[in-house]
């Protein structure tokens, strides 16, 4: 399979200026934002799902490390694509709880494989309108969708083992450990969680 890893994985932290038609632009929407102020419980709810989220996927990389280790490439690069969408969520979780997202994108998040794969290739954006905000590339999130699907699922025309190479799962695993790495660099360094530890 020709996966661009680069493409589609982006290296964590980048900004973007003047984010064109292919970003959406976080908490731009409809929907409400959370004060872990005057809703102490919701805070408590949406952090710990960021934990657990953050958790996941590291184990799960940990889980394609194995699968990679045992030459089951295919099995090793879709559950390397499900770690980065795990990690997508958590960053989610930890945006909605500082304030970047809104209830509505949080609530998608747990709904929309593509949001949580697209949302991890975000980027603090400078549009001229505010300081910082941060945009996410909404057109990345079903290509790694239908790469995961190619890595599980046979049919006439596919056939996983063929399809996904080792170089496939190895570029998968590393990009999103370099992923898991920097994010909790960045929190521990900036004691903050999400974008708001990566841009600000």
């Amino acid at each position: 399979m020709d996966l661009d890893i680069d493409e589609l994985i982006v290296e964590p932290g980048h900004f973007v200026v003047a984010p064109d038609k292919r970003f959406r632009l976080a908490g731009d929407g409809e929907g409400a934002r959370l004060d872990i102020f005057r809703d102490p419980d919701d805070a408590k709810r949406i952090y710990a799902a960021y934990a657990r989220c953050y958790n996941n996927a590291a184990e799960l990389i940990g889980d394609a490390e194995i699968l990679f280790e045992a030459k089951r490439f295919a099995r090793a690069c879709a559950l390397a694509i499900t770690a980065w969408e795990e990690l997508g969520k958590s960053q989610i979780a930890a945006d909605y709880y500082s304030g970047v997202l809104t209830d509505i994108e949080y609530k998608a998040a747990f709904k929309e494989h593509r949001l949580k794969t697209a949302y991890l290739n975000r980027a603090g954006a400078i549009d001229g309108t505010d300081f910082l905000t941060v945009a996410y590339n909404t057109t990345i999130g079903h290509k790694l969708e239908g790469a995961r699907q190619k890595a599980l699922y046979a049919s006439d025309d596919n056939v996983p083992s063929k399809e996904i190479t080792d170089d496939n799962a190895r570029d998968v695993i590393n990009k999103v450990k370099a992923h898991l790495e920097y994010i909790r660099f960045a929190e521990d360094f900036n004691g903050r969680i999400g974008s708001k530890a990566l841009f600000k």
